[in-house]
C-alpha cells in the first residue's frame, strides 16, 4: 500500500484519501483534529519523536459525554483546589505507555490558552492539570485530552476521591484464566504421560488436541500485558523487557497449533500454561512486594512534626497523623496548615507557594476553606480541620518540581543505561543460538530461543535502586530521619562538605533560659506574649515560656522578618523584638546574645539567651570531622559563643557570625564555586536560601509544622547525633547496589549460558525468571537492614 495512505497521526492504514490536509492523509475525523491542534500550536515535533509515530487514535467525541461536568458540586469534588480562580485536577489516564504520551500531555498549556501547567506521573498513569477557570472550564479540559486520544477514567470513586479498593483486580483475573487453564491442560496431559508408549485411541487423542489448541486462546488473554507492552515497543521503537518473553510465548503458541494441526507432535501447550502461571505469579509477588514498600512509605515514615491542636483548658503538641476531623489547630507564623480546613479566626494571609508555586499572598476571612500545604502569614490563626491527614498528599506538595534540584547521576544513570539496552542484546543472542540449534534440531531450536526470551530478565537491574534506596529511607524514617526522594541516597553519599546554623540547630531550640534586663514592661507583657507566641523562632519561644499566662492582648497586626526579629502593634501601641543590630547599632548588647525590646520606638531592654548546646554536639561535629567532612558553623548570632565553639569543635572548623539570611546563601554557593559537594544544616526559619541553595538542604524540626519546602531532609533534634551515621548509610547503601546489580549479572550470564546449551526448558526459564527480581528485593531489603542495625539504626 502506497505510504500516502498511512494515517499521518496514528500511523494505522486509511481505507481512503478522502480525510487529508495537503499531502497528510488520516484515517478518521479524529486524528486529523488532533493534527490541526498540534499544526496550530507549532507543536509538530511530536511526529519526529521515535515514539510518536503511531499515536493513539482520539475516541469519538460525543458532546454529551461530559454534560456533567457541567455540575458545579460534582466538578467541585474533582478539584485538588481552587486558588484564586486557579484548580487544580488529576486524572487516571490508563492510555498513557510512552514517553511520546508524556511529552504531548505536559505540552497541554500549548495546546489551549487557561491551562498553566500540566504534569505526567508515569508510573500511576495520573495527570496534574492546574488550570486558570476565568479562561478555560473543567468540562473543555476533559475533552481536549480526550481528542486526543487520553480518555479519563471519570467514575464514582474518582469523583468521590476514593481509590480503586484493588487496582490489581485485572492481574487476579488473568491469574485465574492462567491457573485454570494450566491445571486443566495438565489433566489433559495425563492419559499420554500415563500411557506407558502405548497408543491413545486416535478419537480420544484428538479431542484432547483440539482442547489444547481452544485453551491457547484463554493464554493468549492471560498473557496479553506482556503482548500489548510489546507491541507498543516495537511500535515506538523502544525495546523492552517484554518483548523477548512475548517472544517465547508466541513461539510457544504458533509451534504447538502447527504441531498439532500436522499431527507431527502434542505441542506444548502445557508447557505454555505453565509460562504464563508462573511469570503472572511472579509479577503479583512483585506488584505487592512493592506496593507494600510503597504502604510503609506512605503511612509510616511520617514527617516527624507535629501541630498545636486547642482544647478548652490547654494547647498541646500533637503529631500530624494524630489530626482529626473537627479538631482546632492553631497555625502560627510561617507554620504550614496539614490538612484542609476552614478558618476560625476572622481573617488570615495564606502564602500557597507550596502549593501552587505563586508567592503572592492570599487573603482568607472566617469560614472559608484553606487547603493543605498553606502557609500562614502573619499573626496566628486558628482552624478547623475538615479533611483527615493526607501524608501521601503532603509528601507530594514537598516533591513538588519547583523545588526539585536533583538530576540522575552515577549508579543512577548507569543502571537506566543497562536496563534499556538490555532486550536488544537479548534478542541478537536469542536469534543466534536459534541459528545454531535450527541445523540440528528444530525442536531444540524453538526451546532454546524461548528458554533464552523468558530467562534473560533486566527486571532485577530496574529494581535495585528503587529497592535499595527505598529500604534506606525506611531506615532513616525509623531514625526520625525524613528524605523526600531516593535519590538523595546518593547526592547524601557524594557530601564532601557539612555546614551547620548554630541556633536551633547545634543548640536546644529551648535554650538555657531566658534572663530580661531594662525598665519594667509589665503594663505591656499581656501584648510582648501575644507578639512572641505568634512567632516559632527558639528566642521567641524562650521569651513565650518565660512569661506569666495571661489574658493575651489582640493584635492589629504581626509580621516577623527573617534575620531582624518580630513588629506588632495592638491599639496605638508598637512594639518591636530583635537584633540589636536592627533595633539599636549603638547598644551595648551587640556583644552579647540579646534580644532588644522597643516599644513605641523606645528601646525598654533586652532578653539575654543563654545557649545551651545540644548534649553530643561537638562530639557529633568531631566525629564527622573525623569520616573526612570539611565542617562550617554559620549562625545569625553574634560572637558570643565563639571562645565555646573554638574550644570544643573540631580543628578547622570555619565559624562566622553575624550573618544574614542572604550572607549564608552566598557562602553555600562559594563552597559549591570550589568544587564542594555541600549540605546545609539548619532550622528553616532564617536559612531557607541556604537550605535550598546546598546539594542536600536539611532542616531541623522542633515539635514544629515550620519546614520550608526547599528543604531536602527532615531530622528530628534530638536524633541530630546520628548524623554521621545517616551519611555513613547512605554510602553503604551504594555499595549494596552495586553488589545487587552484580547479582543480576551473574544471573543473566548463567540463565542464558545453560539456556543456550539446550538444558533449561521454557517452564523452568518461566519458574526462574521471577526468582532473579525476588532474590534482589530479598538481598536489597535485607542486606540494607541489617548492616543499618550493625551501625545502630
Amino acid at each position: 500500500m502506497p505510504d500516502k495512505l498511512i494515517c499521518k497521526h496514528c500511523n494505522s492504514q486509511c481505507p481512503d484519501d478522502t480525510i487529508s490536509i495537503g499531502d497528510n492523509v488520516f484515517c478518521c475525523s479524529g486524528c486529523k483534529t488532533v493534527y490541526e491542534i498540534l499544526h496550530e500550536s507549532n507543536l509538530d515535533g511530536f511526529y519526529d519523536l521515535e515514539q510518536g509515530k503511531g499515536a493513539l487514535k482520539p475516541d469519538a467525541l460525543d458532546s454529551d459525554d461530559f454534560a456533567f461536568l457541567d455540575n458545579s458540586e460534582i466538578a467541585e469534588k474533582l478539584k485538588k483546589y481552587n486558588i484564586n480562580g486557579k484548580s487544580k485536577v488529576v486524572f487516571h489516564l490508563p492510555q498513557i505507555h510512552c514517553s511520546a504520551c508524556i511529552w504531548l500531555l505536559e505540552n497541554l498549556p500549548k495546546l489551549k490558552d487557561g491551562i498553566l501547567k500540566s504534569e505526567v506521573n508515569f508510573p500511576n498513569k495520573e495527570i496534574d492539570i492546574i488550570y486558570d477557570e476565568t479562561k478555560i472550564s473543567i468540562k473543555s479540559v476533559v475533552e481536549l485530552i480526550t481528542a486526543l486520544g487520553y480518555r479519563p477514567k471519570l467514575d464514582m470513586s474518582s469523583i468521590d476521591g476514593k481509590k480503586n479498593s484493588n487496582p490489581n483486580r485485572s492481574l487476579y483475573i488473568k491469574l485465574g484464566v492462567a491457573g485454570f487453564s494450566f491445571g486443566n491442560l495438565m489433566m489433559l496431559a495425563f492419559p499420554e504421560y500415563l500411557s506407558g508408549g502405548e497408543t491413545i485411541e486416535p478419537a480420544i487423542k484428538e479431542l484432547i488436541n483440539w482442547l489444547n489448541i481452544l485453551f491457547i486462546i484463554p493464554l493468549l488473554y492471560a498473557g496479553s500485558d506482556y503482548l500489548k507492552s510489546a507491541y507498543y515497543g516495537l511500535k515506538t521503537r523502544i525495546f523492552n523487557i517484554d518483548i523477548p518473553i512475548s517472544i517465547g510465548i508466541i513461539v510457544l503458541a504458533i509451534r504447538s497449533t502447527i504441531d498439532i494441526i500436522t499431527n507431527s507432535g502434542h505441542g506444548y501447550v502445557d508447557s505454555l500454561g505453565g509460562l504464563l502461571f508462573f511469570l503472572l505469579i511472579g509479577k503479583l509477588f512483585q506488584q505487592k512486594t512493592y506496593s507494600l514498600l510503597s504502604f510503609d512509605r506512605d503511612y509510616k515514615s511520617y514527617f516527624p512534626l507535629s501541630v498545636i491542636r486547642k482544647t478548652e483548658d490547654k494547647n498541646e503538641h500533637i503529631p500530624l497523623n494524630s489530626i482529626k476531623i473537627g479538631d482546632v489547630l492553631l497555625i502560627r507564623n510561617n507554620e504550614i496548615v496539614p490538612t484542609d480546613s476552614l478558618l476560625q479566626s476572622d481573617k488570615a494571609m495564606m502564602d500557597y507557594s507550596f502549593v501552587t508555586g505563586e508567592s503572592a499572598p492570599v487573603s482568607i476571612v472566617n469560614k472559608e476553606r484553606i487547603y493543605a500545604g498553606g502557609r500562614a502569614l502573619g499573626k496566628a490563626i486558628e482552624v478547623i480541620v475538615t479533611e483527615e491527614f493526607n501524608q501521601s498528599y503532603l509528601t507530594k506538595l514537598w516533591n513538588n518540581d519547583a523545588f526539585d534540584k536533583f538530576s540522575q547521576k552515577g549508579i543512577s544513570k548507569f543502571s537506566n543505561l543497562i536496563a534499556r539496552n538490555f532486550s536488544i542484546v537479548v534478542l541478537v543472542i536469542g536469534i543466534v543460538t536459534f541459528g545454531f540449534w535450527l541445523p540440528h534440531s528444530t525442536a531444540k531450536a524453538f526451546d532454546v530461543l524461548t528458554a533464552i526470551m523468558i530467562i534473560a530478565c533486566p527486571c532485577a537491574l530496574a529494581l535495585t535502586l528503587p529497592f535499595t534506596y527505598g529500604s534506606t529511607m525506611r531506615v532513616f524514617g525509623r531514625n526520625k530521619f525524613f528524605i523526600k526522594t531516593d535519590s538523595i541516597v546518593e547526592y547524601l553519599s557524594n557530601i564532601t562538605s557539612l555546614v551547620f546554623d548554630k541556633t536551633g540547630t547545634l543548640t536546644k531550640a529551648s535554650g538555657g533560659g531566658i534572663v530580661y534586663k531594662g525598665e519594667n514592661f509589665d503594663q505591656f507583657q499581656s501584648l510582648i506574649k501575644a507578639a512572641v507566641s505568634n512567632s516559632t523562632h527558639p528566642i521567641s519561644t524562650l521569651i513565650n515560656n518565660s512569661l506569666p499566662n495571661s489574658n493575651q492582648t489582640t493584635l492589629s497586626s504581626f509580621e516577623e522578618l527573617p534575620g531582624k526579629g518580630i513588629v506588632a502593634t495592638s491599639k496605638n501601641i508598637s512594639i518591636r523584638i530583635g537584633s540589636s543590630k536592627w533595633i539599636d547599632k549603638h547598644s551595648e548588647s551587640q556583644a552579647e546574645n540579646a534580644a532588644l525590646l522597643e516599644i513605641n520606638g523606645k528601646v525598654y531592654g533586652a532578653f539575654y539567651n543563654k545557649s545551651e548546646f545540644r548534649s553530643n554536639a561537638f562530639e557529633t561535629l568531631k566525629e564527622l570531622s573525623r569520616d573526612g567532612y570539611q565542617i562550617s558553623i554559620i549562625s545569625g548570632d553574634n560572637q558570643k559563643d565563639e571562645k565555646t565553639i573554638i574550644d570544643n569543635a573540631p580543628s578547622g572548623t570555619d565559624t562566622r557570625f553575624n550573618k544574614l539570611p542572604h550572607e549564608k546563601l552566598d557562602y553555600i554557593a562559594s563552597l559549591q564555586g570550589r568544587g564542594a559537594k555541600t549540605a546545609m544544616i539548619g532550622d528553616g526559619l532564617n536559612d531557607a536560601g541556604a537550605l535550598a541553595k546546598a546539594d542536600v538542604g536539611i532542616a531541623v524540626a522542633e515539635k514544629s509544622s515550620n519546614f520550608t519546602p526547599g528543604s531536602d531532609a527532615i531530622i528530628l533534634g534530638e536524633e541530630l547525633n546520628k548524623l554521621p551515621k545517616f551519611l555513613q548509610m547512605s554510602k553503604t547503601a551504594i555499595k549494596i547496589a552495586y553488589a545487587s546489580i552484580g547479582i543480576s549479572f551473574l544471573y543473566n550470564t548463567v540463565g542464558i549460558s545453560v539456556a543456550a546449551s539446550g538444558n533449561l526448558s521454557p517452564v523452568v526459564a518461566a519458574i526462574l525468571m521471577p526468582i532473579s527480581s525476588i532474590s534482589v528485593i530479598v538481598f536489597t531489603v535485607t542486606a540494607v537492614n541489617l548492616l543499618a542495625k550493625k551501625k545502630g539504626l
